[in-house]
């Protein structure tokens, strides 16, 4: 499992470093040509590729609730 992790990075992760819902940085990754990774149990989405993840900030115009 860590093998499979040094690869990718789960989106609540992502979403949680932004402080914003996992919708939003699905959202915001889809405009600029940044797509998840699907699981075999059809339309879910659960990680990105490391690699994939842009270095520069990403803009969030509505922070989570907390």
């Amino acid at each position: 499992m860590d093998l499979f992790w040094k690869d990718q990075v789960p989106i609540f992760e992502v979403a949680a470093l932004h402080e914003t819902h996992p919708n939003t940085i699905l959202d915001i990754y889809a405009g600029i040509g940044v797509h998840p990774i699907y699981d075999d149990r059809g339309n879910v989405s659960r990680s990105f590729l490391r690699s994939d993840i842009p270095d520069a900030p990403v803009e969030v115009g509505r922070p989570k609730r907390k």
